[in-house]
């Protein structure tokens, strides 16, 4: 008798778990600069959606999921990649992780397009679980 054969893993490329959402970055766009706390004179330009990188998905080259993303204005933004997020966070006393996730979760819980990607996600997840 001679055994089966094994089967080879398959080589497949990681989907990517990377949040891409061009509605939640107008949502942050809709706010005002963060800044805007600690520094109401020196917010200038339009507001843009600045990825928070330190202590999320990102990476050397990477940018991180759309999900850490939080208004900044132009300049504050620039000064942002100047100076770096430590540095920013120090110098304007707010943790930027803190204020994506908050804007992450409101965007969840208060917008059609937020409250559709919730069941999305639940849909997958049990897909998945069916599948093992």
């Amino acid at each position: 008798m001679i055994p089966r054969r094994r089967t080879r893993p398959r080589m497949m490329v990681k989907e990517s778990t990377v949040i891409r959402s061009p509605s939640f970055l107008k949502f942050v766009r809709g706010y005002n600069c963060a800044c805007v706390e600690t520094d109401p004179t020196g917010c200038g330009g339009k507001i843009e959606a600045a990825h928070v990188r330190r202590g999320t998905d990102g990476g050397i080259g990477l940018k991180p999921s759309d999900r850490y993303a939080i208004p900044l204005c132009s300049e504050h933004h620039a000064e942002q990649h100047r100076i770096g997020e430590q540095s920013f966070e120090a110098k304007y006393r707010f943790k930027m992780r803190q204020v994506a996730d908050r804007i992450w979760r409101k965007w969840l819980t208060s917008t059609e397009s937020g409250r559709r990607y919730l069941q999305e996600q639940a849909a997958q997840a049990a897909s998945l679980g069916e599948q093992t």
